[in-house]
């Protein structure tokens, strides 16, 4: 289990009220995912990601300079190949995430910009990460940018590898 932010106890932090929850999600090294049948290798030719009108509309959310309110991530590049590459990549060796209504997500840490945070239509900061959601629906698979925390770790729920969250 990790600790995150939500609604419970507020603690002041950079002028705003974080609180924070114990996140139910669990988490699996690629390895064991495949060799224990939690995930099957995903045929990337297959791929339509903006296939849905639903697909459509998170590819132009996460591939355009956004002017909505709130936070929102924005690819590096909104070219489509980059963008497939990013889901491709993602899938096939990034750790899995099953969160606590049981979807399957993958989370990929590439070490380099992937996209960049803008929150109401402001630019904050370059982030480092993917994430893949609803990987087990081809209508509505779709991946956007998210930002690592440094020292956070978490393990593998077999093996126990180490899967860091940067």
């Amino acid at each position: 289990m990790a600790i995150r932010k939500s609604a419970d106890v507020g603690e002041e932090v950079f002028g705003e009220i974080t609180e924070y929850l114990i996140s139910m999600s669990q988490y699996y090294c690629y390895e064991c995912a495949i060799s224990n049948g939690l995930i099957f290798p995903v045929d990337a030719d297959s791929l339509n990601l903006t296939g849905t009108t639903y697909q459509l509309d998170k590819y132009v959310k996460h591939t355009t300079p956004s002017t909505q309110k709130g936070l929102v991530t924005i690819f590096d590049r909104p070219d489509y190949e980059k963008y497939r590459s990013y889901i491709v990549t993602g899938t096939i060796s990034g750790m899995l995430e099953i969160d606590d209504v049981s979807r399957k997500n993958f989370v990929w840490y590439g070490g380099y910009q992937t996209g960049f945070e803008i929150i109401n239509g402001n630019y904050i900061a370059p982030v480092s990460g993917i994430k893949i959601v609803c990987s087990e629906d081809d209508q509505q698979i779709h991946a956007f940018p998210v930002e690592g925390v440094s020292g956070l770790i978490y393990n593998c729920m077999i093996c126990g590898k180490p899967l860091p969250q940067w």
